[in-house]
């Protein structure tokens, strides 16, 4: 979706500026649908290495509290958890790899 695409190219071209992200939510007021399939389109971004684990991961560092843990919507939660577990391995990119690509796999949950 090419707003997703503008979000992730704006994201990572910022330097990964967490403000690029804020406006992007308060511009859009995603939905938990959207949401959702934000967090696809990043898993599937990072699977095709159009991004970094640090980029993909940032993203859903800084939507989740804008989202707001308590109201995030399950899939978000599935991608975020895939890269969440990741960061504190020695090689991130790898280790998140195969989670992202299981929830894709998967389909919607």
């Amino acid at each position: 979706m090419k707003q997703f695409d503008d979000l992730i190219h704006a994201y990572t071209a910022s330097g990964l500026d967490s403000a690029t992200v804020k406006a992007w939510y308060v511009e859009n007021s995603p939905s938990g649908e959207t949401l959702s399939a934000l967090a696809e389109s990043i898993g599937a971004a990072f699977l095709a290495d159009r991004i970094d684990f640090n980029a993909a991961n940032g993203l859903l560092n800084q939507l989740m509290p804008l989202a707001g843990f308590e109201s995030a919507p399950p899939r978000f939660w599935q991608y975020y958890i895939a890269f969440e577990d990741s960061e504190t391995s020695n090689d991130p990119d790898t280790h998140a790899k195969p989670a992202v690509s299981a929830l894709t796999s998967a389909g919607a949950a």
